[in-house]
């Protein structure tokens, strides 16, 4: 699979090796597809080509097909779109820059595994809601696009003609969704208006219902089955993580060397290396580690909120 890096000056331009080409169809993994005819033709390359800097707002996995004219398929190949977490110095040799974005893509999928990752990526979440006013957050959303309710589509703010049956946003704390009912969940809306929420009607006991409101569980009501378009993740890379990417690269984490330093016994009749806990403990850098820390365990983390 070709990569592709969201840095400035990227060409985003992608070959075509097909001849015939008459129609290219772009498309990424949450069912979005995209009509383009070929862009031009370099002479260089021999070939057809696409600019795909119209999806290159956000980290993808992106499908290219080429059809001919009567709509056989020519060519069909994945391209990854992502920024990377730190990029080679200025004044690189082609081969520097090769060998630098090898080491970067180790040195990201270490951070990866521990943190969570730090991309932007529209995605599809599914939720079934226990009843109550939000729904909460493990992710960091940044946008609501669509949203469906038990198979329908509510809302969709990318169809200007689309009309909502529902609205929803995202709390001020970015701890759950809400939905809005022209009523104000004081605590989950983190409002300073004290209005009345469909679940707040509701106590403890049947005797504290306030029978002079109408009984409801709340805007999201329980067993009701949501799916979700969003944009999750970060707008702009934390400058921790491009330190962390640099330092494992530059200390040489980022090839098959830097294990040996945790070997504690070697066997060469066997051919048994037994490797010290530690090998497999963090990043195996302290400072690393040290700089990491605050994003372990808060990515992908579920906030507490009221149901």
């Amino acid at each position: 699979m070709t990569t592709l890096y969201r840095i400035p000056g990227t060409d985003y331009r992608y070959k075509i090796d097909a001849t015939g080409v008459d129609k290219i169809v772009v498309g990424d993994v949450i069912g979005l597809f995209t009509d383009y005819t070929p862009i031009g033709f370099d002479v260089d390359w021999d070939s057809s080509y696409i600019d795909l800097a119209p999806f290159s707002n956000q980290d993808r996995t992106v499908t290219i097909s080429a059809y001919n004219a009567v709509g056989d398929l020519l060519f069909e190949q994945a391209v990854e779109i992502v920024r990377p977490y730190a990029t080679p110095p200025i004044g690189a040799t082609e081969a520097e820059v090769t060998d630098f974005y090898a080491k970067e893509s180790i040195a990201r999928t270490v951070i990866d595994s521990l943190t969570g990752g730090f991309y932007l990526r529209r995605k599809m979440i599914g939720y079934e809601s226990m009843g109550g006013d939000i729904i909460p957050l493990k992710d960091n959303i940044i946008k609501i696009f669509r949203v469906w309710e038990n198979g329908r589509l509510a809302f969709d703010v990318t169809s200007a003609s689309f009309e909502h049956t529902k609205l929803f946003f995202i709390s001020s704390d970015r701890s759950s969704i809400i939905a809005h009912t022209g009523q104000v969940n004081r605590i989950a809306g983190n409002s300073s208006r004290t209005g009345w929420a469909p679940s707040d009607y509701t106590r403890e006991t049947y005797d504290s219902i306030d029978m002079s409101r109408p009984y409801t569980s709340g805007s999201f009501p329980k067993g009701f089955d949501y799916v979700l378009d969003v944009l999750q993740g970060y707008a702009y890379l934390p400058s921790e993580i491009t330190t962390a990417t640099n330092l494992l690269i530059n200390s040489g984490q980022c090839t098959d060397q830097y294990l040996n330093r945790y070997i504690t016994e070697y066997d060469t009749d066997q051919y048994r290396i037994k490797y010290s806990k530690e090998a497999l403990d963090g990043t195996g850098n302290r400072q690393v580690d040290m700089i990491l820390a605050p994003f372990i365990n808060s990515n992908g983390a579920i906030r507490a909120g009221v149901m």
